[in-house]
């Protein structure tokens, strides 16, 4: 009789290791896919700011062609420029182009990159949760041509 009892309880356990292992999982596959969308947010920031300062050290006066430049490159990574509301990238704010650095032109890029897993501190106790929104900048330099 003691053994049947003790074979009729082997499983018990399976199921809430089962619903632990799959929330484990899906969180961790949520902040990989994210942690990868944020390095490429920032690869895309990294062009947008060399191209926006390679426009404005060779053309003079190329500041408006370059935030233009700068626009049309997030529209053709196919980066939003803006989410619930809230405004991503915009060219006049997160522009910042340095004609007056001695001999070299410096831009300033930056871009919000929206987080798909924003409460993952709630789920591990924190109090504060995560901003849904990470300023991703890039900075670059280029010798003036003008």
């Amino acid at each position: 009789m003691l053994k049947r009892m003790m074979q009729e309880d082997r499983g018990i356990i399976d199921l809430p290791v089962l619903y632990v292992f799959l929330v484990v999982l899906f969180i961790g596959i949520g902040l990989i896919i994210d942690t990868g969308m944020a390095m490429i947010s920032k690869y895309d920031t990294v062009i947008v700011s060399r191209e926006t300062a390679r426009m404005a050290a060779i053309i003079p006066g190329g500041t408006s062609a370059a935030l233009n430049k700068a626009e049309e490159l997030f529209l053709g990574f196919g980066r939003p420029l803006s989410h619930d509301g809230h405004t991503l990238f915009d060219k006049s704010r997160d522009v910042d182009i340095n004609l007056y650095d001695g001999e070299y032109v410096t831009s300033t890029v930056t871009y919000r990159h929206p987080w798909i897993i924003t409460d993952i501190g709630k789920i591990f106790g924190s109090s504060s949760p995560r901003s849904p929104y990470d300023a991703v900048t890039a900075t670059t330099s280029f010798r003036r041509e003008w």
